[in-house]
């Protein structure tokens, strides 16, 4: 965790019915004010401008989703019994569980404070201070910290919400995320090619041969099932 630093911490609360004037996650949350300008304003790198960061924050975790999954926290569970999730990167999770414990049992100094009441509270106690956060929000390291499967479904609507209400800005930056995947695998499958030997490159040039153009990343998946298979018979 040394890696991280965690510092701004947006909170919330989950609605109880969905609010249609409201767009992306508050139509399910009710975020809080945290009355510091590092939530209002930050300076973006990308644009040159002062931009708000929990946008910045939703528009690098909607350009990533495809590497973002639903992890629950075993043994941690709220007091109807909703169990604990965060929803992060897959290379994060193991990194971010530390964190979210010792978070959750007010161990870390936060911007605003952790506001972690809920975490231990009665049904009593959440039902008579219905301002209990539920939610949590690192959107400088860009995951959340919630209570449930069932919002599993409103996070994704609230995702996509995001992205047709910013589909203009959007779209460039995917179309070029895609290119630049594009590039690197290519770059991954011919330094996968640059290290054939021997009967391997007869192999690529047979798998190649009958195709109309050169199919890199077929030929090698063949080379490598062939290998695996040791079949002298291909």
């Amino acid at each position: 965790m040394d890696s991280i630093r965690i510092w701004l911490v947006q909170t919330g609360i989950w609605r109880k019915e969905k609010c249609e004037d409201e767009l992306t996650l508050e139509k399910y949350i009710d975020l809080t004010y945290m009355g510091a300008a590092e939530y209002e304003m930050e300076f973006d790198s990308n644009s040159g401008k002062l931009r708000n960061p929990l946008y910045l924050s939703l528009e690098r975790i909607f350009l990533d989703k495809e590497n973002y999954e639903f992890y629950p926290l075993p043994k941690r569970k709220d007091a109807y019994g909703n169990q604990l999730y965060l929803y992060c990167k897959k290379d994060m999770v193991e990194e971010l569980k530390p964190f979210v414990r010792k978070l959750l049992d007010g161990k870390i100094k936060t911007k605003n404070g952790p506001s972690v009441s809920y975490v231990k509270a009665s049904i009593e106690d959440i039902e008579k201070y219905p301002k209990m956060k539920n939610f949590w929000w690192d959107i400088k390291n860009d995951y959340f910290i919630f209570y449930g499967e069932d919002k599993f479904e409103k996070i994704n609507d609230s995702l996509d919400s995001f992205f047709e209400e910013n589909k203009e800005k959007l779209l460039p930056k995917i179309k070029k995320q895609k290119k630049s995947s594009i590039i690197k695998r290519f770059l991954e499958k011919f330094i996968d090619l640059l290290r054939l030997k021997g009967e391997d490159w007869i192999l690529f040039f047979f798998c190649c041969k009958n195709t109309k153009y050169l199919n890199l990343n077929n030929s090698l998946n063949i080379i490598e099932t062939y290998k695996i298979n040791k079949r002298k018979d291909f």
